[in-house]
């Protein structure tokens, strides 16, 4: 450990400093510690093994943040997945698991916004089921980032449907953010914004 290191060789150089001042004698190699005054090495000792504690406390501590984190990235992940069958499939049941049953809910697209929960159900059962009779969603690139209690993802996606009264076939890509917040030990699902794909954007992946 670098700092572990830095205090050896600090304690050497005060040990020769001291045994000098003394009229000592030592080899700065290999007798520093035995050589030096007691006290001053029994010090020295001591801030070597906190040091030491503290490092392998940090890197544990950071080992088990990592682990954490990927957790919660995949946790999120999976919400986006039921997120997409939700829409898939028109259900209301299914999106309330996902989303966190407060009045911060809101949900921004181009067609308007929903705000609470209430509204967003709503958003499923008229603008996804009474409007197409199917509907395929497919999320592509996803990016999830997490602070602490709060996490954002975005991605791409794809959609195409069949209008239920026309029959007709529709298809429309876009982006999407989505703000995640921890409610206890599990993630809930609080913002969605997504726009369409620009038409230029759309004509360069094709």
């Amino acid at each position: 450990m670098p700092l572990v290191q830095s205090m050896v060789g600090a304690l050497a150089v005060v040990c020769q400093f001291l045994n000098s001042a003394t009229g000592g004698h030592m080899n700065p190699v290999t007798t520093h510690i035995r050589s030096c005054p007691a006290g001053v090495s029994r010090l020295f000792i001591l801030g070597i093994l906190l040091a030491a504690s503290v490092c392998v406390v940090s890197q544990d501590k950071q080992q088990a943040v990592n682990a954490n984190a990927g957790k919660d990235e995949d946790d999120i992940k999976r919400l986006i997945s039921m997120y997409a069958k939700a829409a898939d499939e028109a259900d209301p049941a299914l999106a309330s698991r996902i989303w966190c049953d407060s009045s911060d809910d809101s949900f921004i697209n181009p067609v308007g916004r929903w705000q609470g929960v209430e509204q967003i159900m709503g958003f499923y059962r008229h603008e996804m089921g009474e409007m197409y009779s199917a509907r395929d969603l497919k999320i592509s690139g996803v990016s999830v980032h997490v602070y602490s209690d709060a996490a954002w993802a975005e991605f791409n996606w794809d959609f195409s449907a069949t209008r239920r009264k026309e029959g007709s076939s529709v298809s429309f890509d876009g982006m999407e953010t989505q703000i995640y917040r921890k409610n206890r030990d599990s993630w809930c699902l609080v913002h969605v914004h997504y726009s369409a794909l620009p038409a230029e954007k759309k004509a360069r992946t094709e």
